[in-house]
């Protein structure tokens, strides 16, 4: 059950949350309600139902630092599974014993013994420990220079490294204080720690490589989601940010260089689109036909993004593609693949 410590006047508010005071099958639900909030909890059934949980929790200044003592549990949280958590929030966490593993937006860890992690509380998360004791400080993202258009959603410092080192004797030290630390103080303190994050985060120039690696890899795997849901037409920046759990600015962030997401998209259905019409034989109520496949409902703004890109009309795409030669012209455009986009305006010059 939760409840307030008390503490003299002037020290931080603080709570506990232990399930060994009650019976374990309240024990279970009292978890869950208490998690709620970020996500959802279920036993691990294979360890029996009897797992305690035991939560110290500290609000210093805008940080929360919880020391968590758990038995086997599956935790999920972020996503779909993030009610009514504020998004825009980190966890940093060390391990004092035990382990933990899962899926963090869809990619597997491991978290044990040995490292500092540092993860992003708004993707989805699914973790599962048979038993782990483990410290965490949560911040706000951009308190400690996290950017999650850029950096990875699980970060991990070597304890072993100078800053991990101090990072870790830091918390430890801070968390073994927290009882008797005055509210004039936690500002300070706060800061401290803050400040040492962003800086670990900023230090490791491997992680400027894992970081550039991440951002590729997630460009990409966005690009290629919106090639394959081109005739969707519910594609949209809503389903893009809900399929990868992001925000909008950082969603527009990605595509700055292209315009933004909309004007991304569009350019690719009028780039589809033209290619259909010059690697397709001439038809009756083809030029409609492949407009609608592709979400251009209005002939007449189909028309003018035609002409504003290549400076030809539908009617005239299909004429001249098939004056040339519309198998030669499929052959040409290598229609699907990444190269066909500056093929296109090649091939039409040839025409």
């Amino acid at each position: 059950m939760k409840e307030a410590l008390e503490r003299k006047s002037g020290k931080i508010p603080a709570y506990r949350f232990d399930t060994s005071v009650i019976s374990p099958a309240d024990g279970i639900e009292a978890r869950r309600e208490y998690f709620r909030p970020l996500g959802d909890v279920q036993p691990a059934l294979e360890h029996g139902p009897e797992q305690n949980s035991c939560v110290i929790g500290h609000m210093l200044h805008n940080l929360l630092i919880t020391e968590i003592d758990t038995g086997a549990f599956v935790y999920q949280s972020g996503g779909r599974y993030s009610g009514s958590a504020p998004q825009g929030y980190v966890t940093l966490r060390t391990y004092i014993s035990g382990s933990t593993a899962g899926l963090i937006d869809n990619q597997p860890f491991k978290m044990s013994t040995g490292n500092l992690y540092l993860f992003d509380r708004s993707v989805e998360l699914i973790q599962y420990t048979a038993g782990a004791k483990h410290l965490n400080v949560t911040f706000q993202a951009d308190r400690v220079g996290y950017d999650p258009a850029i950096h990875p959603p699980l970060l991990v410092i070597n304890q072993k490294s100078p800053v991990g080192r101090i990072l870790t004797d830091l918390l430890i030290s801070v968390n073994r204080q927290l009882a008797e630390t005055d509210q004039t103080d936690a500002e300070l303190i706060a800061d401290a720690i803050a400040n040492l994050v962003k800086g670990a985060i900023r230090k490791d120039t491997k992680d400027d490589r894992v970081i550039s690696q991440f951002a590729k890899s997630r460009k990409s795997s966005i690009l290629k989601f919106v090639e394959n849901n081109l005739t969707n037409e519910n594609l949209n920046s809503e389903l893009i940010m809900n399929t990868f759990n992001m925000s909008r600015a950082t969603l527009y962030r990605i595509f700055t260089e292209h315009g933004g997401i909309a004007n991304y998209i569009m350019k690719r259905r009028v780039e589809r689109a033209f290619c259909d019409l010059a690697c397709q034989p001439r038809s009756k109520g083809q030029v409609t036909r492949v407009a609608d496949r592709w979400g251009f409902y209005d002939q007449g703004h189909f028309r003018r993004l035609l002409m504003e890109k290549y400076g030809v009309s539908p009617t005239e795409v299909m004429a001249m593609a098939n004056e040339a030669g519309f198998e030669s012209a499929a052959s040409n455009m290598r229609l699907g693949s990444r190269a066909m986009v500056p093929d296109l305006d090649t091939y039409l010059r040839n025409l």
